[in-house]
């Protein structure tokens, strides 16, 4: 195996991560340091909600489909799809990108009636939806980065959205027009 990425993260939740490429697949292993952002908080009862990231991963044709996945003392692991040969992002066209915020947009609707069917009071949500974590195969975008979906607070969903299409409309460069 190839290491790709290490690196120590203190943002919620504060994990080391790593990220591996095998022959044709991705794996990685992210484990929790405690759950906590500082050290005045209380841990996270679910910083990886892995059932409900299951569910997702069924019913949902936007996320890249792990080829397994686990949670289990405090570490989440999994394997993918080596994307590397995909489109990404910034590979398409402008007017594909423009497509591309049009179904992260239909993404965040479907978090958000998900939640609501389900009653929840908190949003799961993949909380990096950068242009870095975003494949376009067999002409659909597909999410990777599974460790980043989480429950966020209903009331922060809004701010999160916009401020996620903002970054990204900021990255796209108008002289590929």
């Amino acid at each position: 195996m190839k290491l790709l990425k290490h690196e120590l993260s203190n943002t919620f939740p504060r994990r080391e991560v790593s990220l591996y490429q095998k022959e044709n697949t991705w794996y990685k292993e992210v484990s929790l340091i405690d759950g906590k952002f500082f050290e005045s908080d209380k841990p996270n009862p679910k910083p990886i909600d892995i059932k409900t990231l299951e569910l997702y991963c069924e019913k949902f044709d936007w996320i890249a489909k792990p080829i397994w996945m686990k949670f289990e003392n405090n570490t989440f692991k999994y394997e993918m799809e080596d994307f590397s040969d995909s489109r990404g992002f910034f590979d398409c066209s402008f007017i594909d990108q423009l497509s591309l915020l049009s179904k992260l947009i239909d993404i965040y609707r479907d978090c958000l009636i998900y939640s609501k069917e389900n009653k929840t009071e908190d949003i799961f949500i993949h909380t990096d939806m950068r242009p870095h974590n975003m494949f376009v195969v067999d002409n659909k975008l597909k999410l990777i980065d599974l460790d980043s979906f989480r429950w966020i607070n209903k009331n922060d969903c809004s701010n999160w959205i916009t401020s996620t299409i903002n970054n990204i409309l900021q990255m796209v460069d108008l002289k590929y027009l």
